[in-house]
Parts: structure tokens; sequence; C-alpha cells
């Protein structure tokens, strides 16, 4: 078995076991409950995220690490603009929360361009 399959079986056990414990802890009796519709963007959403890694991984192997990462440290800004265009009036996004993106963003290229 391969490294990667070991991290998938590793992130799935952990992901199971932070479930079904958090369950324990609130004391919940009724159980999972997975609707259809759920199931597929939990999926979905799944795939994506493991599909940025992926390409984050590659990026940063193939590519040089100077330019690769202030891209990458661009994630939260991009999160943000697609929480207002999906979440409009669902999720309130303050100035505030504005703010500390861009700063986050800023401060990270800073870092990974310093020398």
């Amino acid at each position: 078995m391969g490294p990667e399959a070991i991290a998938v079986l590793a992130s799935l056990s952990f992901a199971l076991f932070a479930v079904y414990g958090w369950m324990g802890l609130t004391h919940s009796t009724q159980g999972l409950v997975w609707h259809p519709r759920g199931v597929l963007y939990f999926f979905g959403s799944g795939f994506f995220e493991a599909l940025g890694a992926l390409l984050t991984l590659i990026a940063l192997t193939t590519g040089r690490v100077v330019i690769v990462s202030p891209i990458v440290a661009t994630t939260p800004l991009f999160s943000l603009i697609i929480s207002l265009i999906f979440f409009c009036g669902k999720e309130q996004v303050t100035g505030r929360t504005i703010l500390g993106t861009i700063a986050v963003v800023v401060g990270t290229i800073a870092i990974a361009l310093g020398k």
C-alpha cells in the first residue's frame, strides 16, 4: 500500500473518529442523518478540497516556491469572494472580516517574499 492510500485511510479514520466522538460528547441520540442531497454536497466538497491540495502539492513540486507560495496564500481571498457570491444573505460578511482576510493574504505574501 502506497503512502497516498495510507494518507486517505488515516484521513477517513480521523474524520469518523471525530464525528462519532462529537456525537458522544453531545449525547446525541438521533445518530447520523444521511440526506441524499447533503451527501452529494459533502462528497463534492471533499473531492474539490482534495483536488486543491493535490494541485497545490504539484505546483510546489514543479514550480518555484517563491512564485507558488504567494498564489496559494490568496486562498482566503477567493474563499471570501465565493462566500459573498453563493451565501449572499445567508452569511454575514462584515468589514472586519474583509479587512482580516486581506491582512492574512498580505501578511502571508510578505512572509513568503521576505528574505
